[in-house]
């Protein structure tokens, strides 16, 4: 179902990425942490729509948010970007997809996010921070720079304050920033080292490159195809 949404604030959180916070206003609507909507905008006298995972968690009652990375041409992106401002009211539906967390799974959960995949992983992050969830959870996010790992205080924080979450951050051109953290893509042996092994359920959102690269990766852990969770980002 379609519902219209306001525009409550927006803030750039990197040199390519903003956050829209969206009120429902009284609206039903319901998500799955790792989920997405799909939002349409009339732009040039047609409908555009472009797709988009929600990064906080369903828990949060009247609103959610979106991140948004100015990357190729698409035409929603670039009017978000550009044109929304405050106030504006959007149309969107959802939420969708089939890569979801529940909570359901007794196995420890391993989150590989790589650049703007971080989206839905930070819903599922979210979500397991603020609900009663008790598995061990691993955050593995690589990004170009270190300006382009989002919500990189906050996954630090929670993980100071949270016995059962840790995180790994990479970078991959570590000399554009000043950085004295990990360097490189996520490998099998990246993974290991973060302590995941064949006994984990992963979820893993990425381009289309990374997501092969750790479905081998991980199939060489051990880790069964059926704990094997993944979204690519085109």
């Amino acid at each position: 179902m379609r519902i219209s949404v306001r525009i409550a604030d927006i803030q750039k959180i990197s040199p390519t990425v903003k956050s829209f916070t969206l009120a429902l206003d009284g609206k039903p609507f319901a998500f799955l942490p790792g989920q997405w909507i799909d939002c349409f905008i009339d732009i040039d006298g047609a409908t555009e729509v472009a797709g988009y995972s929600m990064t906080t968690s369903p828990t949060e009652p009247g609103w959610f948010s979106i991140a948004i990375k100015r990357v190729g041409d698409n035409p929603v992106t670039d009017y978000l970007h550009d044109h929304a401002k405050v106030g504006d009211a959007l149309v969107v539906e959802g939420g969708s997809g089939n890569f979801q967390y529940t909570g359901n799974d007794p196995h420890p959960l391993a989150l590989i996010a790589g650049g703007i995949g971080i989206t839905p992983i930070a819903s599922i992050v979210r979500y397991i921070a603020q609900s009663d969830v008790q598995v061990p959870t691993t955050l593995v996010y690589s990004a170009a720079t270190p300006s382009e790992l989002l919500f990189r205080q906050e996954f630090e924080t929670m993980a100071s304050r949270i016995p059962n979450f840790r995180t790994h951050f990479t970078v991959t051109r570590p000399h554009s920033e000043q950085w004295n953290g990990n360097t490189g893509r996520i490998t099998a042996t990246t993974l290991r080292n973060a302590g995941i092994d064949a006994n984990h359920l992963c979820y893993i959102c990425g381009p289309p490159e990374m997501i092969q690269a750790m479905l081998i990766a991980l199939k060489e852990i051990g880790v069964p195809e059926e704990r094997l969770q993944y979204e690519q980002w085109w």
